[in-house]
């Protein structure tokens, strides 16, 4: 019998969630973790077909997994797989790919307006003396969401946003006020579907979106994107007696 080893038994590697969320088949969540499912994906060969024994180091316990059960969860992550494949995107999964781009390079151009103007409002409450505002942070994170109608989406199920398939936070760089939201024409390219000559520029949401473990076959499940910038007010006093 073959085991995995997990170091850490909340550590999900993707795209290992991704795929427990939206490709694994719903009886297994009671037999599998995230956790499972990504040392399944990243250290089983996609053939096997033994009885695996899962052991959990840091806290010193395994359970035993028959092959039916590992069969079926190496059946999605090998799902997952050609949906990844670029060989494999349709011409209107590509079209709705590229339509979503546009979409966020829009996103993206406002996103980065609205911090900068919020940016200029809080500099100047600084430098007119508020007697409070010492600093300040802006956090922005933008979460994408499965559409309420998709199959594998469950508001019952007990995590704390259900159907969210991926989230990007945007970090701030110190560079003439702007925002690290890569190039809005996009610096990798990726090729269309067999027969086509074509290469597609991605803005970087889209790309964050693509590296967080959506494949471009799944664009078409996206139904909502929320944005949060969230605003913290620092305040810092001098206890020092000198």
């Amino acid at each position: 019998m073959k085991i995995l080893n997990i170091r850490q038994i909340n550590l999900t590697l993707m795209p290992g969630e991704y795929i427990y969320n939206f490709y694994l088949p719903k009886h297994l969540y009671a037999l599998l973790s995230p956790a499972d499912v990504s040392a399944i994906y990243h250290k089983l060969d996609k053939t096997s077909q033994d009885d695996i024994t899962i052991r959990y180091q840091e806290v010193k316990a395994e359970k035993i997994l028959s092959r039916k059960v590992i069969r079926e969860a190496l059946d999605a992550c090998q799902a997952y797989d050609r949906r990844c494949s670029i060989r494999n995107i349709s011409p209107l999964e590509q079209e709705t790919a590229n339509a979503l781009n546009a979409r966020l390079v829009a996103l993206q151009k406002e996103i980065s307006r609205k911090c900068m103007a919020l940016e200029k409002t809080l500099e100047r409450r600084t430098r007119l003396g508020d007697n409070f505002l010492t600093d300040h942070e802006l956090e922005v994170t933008v979460d994408f969401y499965l559409q309420d109608e998709d199959p594998w989406f469950d508001d019952s199920m007990d995590i704390e946003e259900p159907g969210r398939m991926v989230s990007i936070d945007l970090h701030r760089f110190d560079l003439n006020g702007r925002y690290d939201l890569g190039s809005i024409e996009g610096e990798n390219k990726i090729t269309g579907p067999p027969g086509e000559n074509g290469l597609y520029a991605y803005c970087y949401l889209f790309r964050a979106l693509v590296e967080g473990g959506v494949p471009l076959a799944d664009i078409h499940r996206i139904g909502r994107i929320w944005t949060d910038i969230k605003i913290t007010l620092q305040n810092a006093v001098s206890v020092s007696s000198k």
